[in-house]
């Protein structure tokens, strides 16, 4: 039982890893809290995961990666990264260059019952080609449905 957003968070992230893990993919799930202009983290991790996503002007690769991210999720777009070492893929979503734990990512905006962003929960996988459309759907309705649990 999930006592507080963050226990929730974490169940929540918890159920996308297994859901991948089936996959013999090593996964990792996030859930983060729109603040002001920044997404920021709710759920316990063990990993390295991304403490938030800062929006900034600044230029150089990871501020413009985090600042692209938090402004895809502002315009409710989904993002859907088969290959994060593939150029087409790096220069389509400003993704800045190097070695990352990840090979595959989806994140996708969480809105409350008048639309409005919230959120984003995001899944990274170590294996190239795992993740899915299903995948992503399954993403879509868990951030629903913790949105409608916390609000």
């Amino acid at each position: 039982s999930a006592s507080t957003p963050e226990d929730a968070a974490t169940l929540v992230t918890m159920h996308c890893r297994a859901f991948v893990a089936r996959n013999g993919a090593t996964c990792d799930a996030n859930l983060y809290k729109l603040s002001g202009r920044d997404l920021v983290r709710v759920n316990r991790t063990a990993g390295s995961a991304r403490k938030a996503f800062n929006r900034t002007r600044k230029q150089d690769a990871p501020a413009v990666e985090a600042t692209r991210t938090v402004e895809r999720i502002m315009a409710k777009q989904p993002t859907f990264c088969p290959n994060v070492a593939s150029r087409r893929w790096r220069r389509k979503l400003d993704l800045a260059p190097g070695q990352r734990t990840y090979s595959a990512f989806i994140s996708v905006p969480l809105c409350d019952a008048n639309g409005t962003v919230v959120g984003m929960l995001s899944l990274n996988s170590s294996k190239r080609g795992v993740l899915t459309s299903l995948h992503q759907e399954y993403l879509e309705a868990v951030g629903r449905i913790y949105v409608a649990w916390n609000t």
